[in-house]
């Protein structure tokens, strides 16, 4: 029989779609084990459905996680542990198999398939990943850096010399990217070649249920595997930031977490949001929903990708949006500008060290065929510069800049307004005539945020900029005191404590137990 290995629902479904339209052969499926907890119905569902003749849990191997990072000899001793029970629990299926397909080959089945120099089809990790290999990277090196020292030395992610062929989606790689041992995989493609017996049978064994859209301009959001990268309110406001910027008011919200997204509780984050099955790849959305979306949003996710067919619209970035989203306000403010600066001839836009995309997915939202009035040429003179900071370079250059001087010709003030809490921000205007009052206001509704863009010319913003020192001032001098009441309370438990610890190392009852505990630590260090 062949063999198939499988760690992700993507990972289920390349498997699934392979042996049901190329490969004819009898063949048996392990599904890692990590998948059990989410959905212990996972294998039953694709045993019942007669695709495989066998279909197993794996019991994944985890790579230890410490501290201290691995050396060769240490990283050598683990390839042989993992290994060595890999041999125990698989190994003679991996060896008798005739054909064998992995996905992951990262994990430890995958490392002794390369161990042992045995030959193996590599499955793309997610949907254009094959071109993107920083992406997992990524994810892999903080999550565990020992195991992302490992993948470098056997060369996993299909890079080593044991691959035959490497299964992806070609037409969603970045531009220019080209490998040999590609195949063409496209699991929308072979979606669409399926009865539709054969796709219900698929949507059973996700258990997917039909999705019903309301609203004719619904919005679909893809969240992110963000686990160990943020923490759980960094998260919230990059979704914040994206729905608030890019939806508008009143159309529904659909969201499909990934399946290792740490957050649970979107719909209280927005409010009557409609919150789908977590574990469904996103190549199924076609064929459980009865509409399209106006516009699919998401940071980066590459599953996007697939939904052309429901999508009228896609909003995706890279991976620079993780940081950038906090200036999102500021290049807002900046699309604002340009929008009351616009001519009837063209304005050329250089970006320097900013997140270009962002921008212009800014400007296409907020200016109505915003590519009439802006082009993006970046040696074409006499252009508006939009940088974070300026450099010598084009110091005497048309420039906006989200860091400011007093060098500046205009301001752009950016007042955020909460229940609680009151911010402002400035952006540098340099060497562009001054245009007029402009009064601009915005409410961020999930965020809960009421936004105001002035602009203030050099007569002016000095005084302005007075005024928000001196609150600000205010407000951080409040801040301090409130830290010192807390630093002066820890101080009196620390003083406190000090004399508890005292008053027992003194006691006579220590004293006597020195003996005994001192035989103690003799024991532990036997036993280790």
């Amino acid at each position: 029989m062949d063999f198939y290995y499988a760690m992700t629902n993507y990972h289920i479904i390349c498997c699934l779609l392979h042996k049901m339209c190329i490969n004819k052969n009898k063949a048996v499926l392990y599904i890692s084990s990590f998948l059990r907890y989410n959905q212990p119905y996972i294998v039953e569902n694709i045993i019942n459905s007669g695709i495989f003749e066998e279909v197993h849990f794996y019991e994944e191997l985890e790579f230890k996680k410490t501290k201290k990072i691995m050396d060769s000899s240490m990283i050598d001793d683990e390839i042989k542990r993992i290994c060595k029970e890999v041999q125990k629990a698989v190994g003679s299926k991996i060896k008798a198999a005739k054909k064998i397909y992995i996905c992951s080959d990262f994990y430890s089945i995958g490392l002794y398939i390369i161990t042992n120099k045995i030959k193996y089809n590599y499955f793309e990790d997610g949907c254009g990943i094959m071109s993107r290999p920083y992406i997992p990277m990524r994810i892999i090196e903080k999550e565990n850096p020992n195991r992302a020292k490992i993948i470098k030395k056997i060369k996993a992610f299909g890079e080593n010399e044991n691959v035959i062929n490497r299964y992806a989606n070609l037409k969603t790689q970045e531009k220019g990217y080209f490998n040999e041992k590609d195949i063409d995989f496209s699991v929308k493609d072979l979606l669409k070649k399926l009865s539709i017996d054969k796709i219900n049978m698929i949507l059973k064994i996700y258990n997917v249920k039909k999705i019903n859209l309301k609203n004719k301009k619904a919005i679909l959001l893809l969240t992110m595997h963000y686990n160990e990268l943020f923490s759980i309110n960094n998260q919230k406001d990059i979704y914040t930031n994206l729905i608030d910027y890019f939806s508008d008011a009143n159309q529904e919200l659909v969201i499909k977490p990934h399946p290792a997204d740490t957050i649970w509780d979107y719909d209280k984050l927005f409010k009557g949001c409609k919150i789908i099955n977590r574990y469904m790849p996103a190549e199924l959305f076609p064929y459980c929903i009865n509409n399209t979306f106006e516009k699919g949003i998401t940071c980066w996710s590459t599953s996007i990708y697939s939904l052309e067919s429901i999508l009228k619209k896609t909003i995706n970035f890279d991976i620079r949006i993780d940081k950038t989203y906090k200036d999102m306000d500021k290049y807002y403010a900046i699309v604002e500008y340009l929008k009351q600066i616009k001519k009837k001839d063209k304005i050329n836009i250089i970006c320097k060290n900013i997140n270009e995309i962002q921008l212009e997915r800014l400007l296409e939202k907020y200016i109505k065929y915003y590519k009439k009035f802006f082009t993006f040429n970046e040696d074409k003179k006499d252009s508006v510069y939009i940088v974070d900071k300026i450099d010598e370079k084009i110091k005497k250059e048309k420039v906006i800049s989200l860091e400011y001087d007093l060098n500046a010709t205009q301001l752009l003030h950016i007042n955020k307004k909460t229940p609680m809490h009151n911010e402002d921000l400035f952006i540098g205007i340099y060497n562009i005539d001054y245009i007029g009052p402009i009064n601009i206001k915005k409410h961020l509704y999930y965020s809960n945020i009421d936004i105001t863009i002035s602009n203030i010319n050099e007569a002016n913003y000095k005084e302005a900029l007075y005024y928000v020192v001196k609150k600000q001032n205010k407000n951080i001098q409040k801040i301090i005191e409130k830290y010192e009441q807390e630093t002066s309370k820890l101080e009196e438990k620390i003083v406190e404590r000090d004399n508890n610890l005292n008053s027992i190392y003194t006691s006579t009852s220590w004293k006597v137990t020195v003996p005994l505990r001192k035989f103690a630590d003799i024991l532990r260090k036997i036993k280790k």
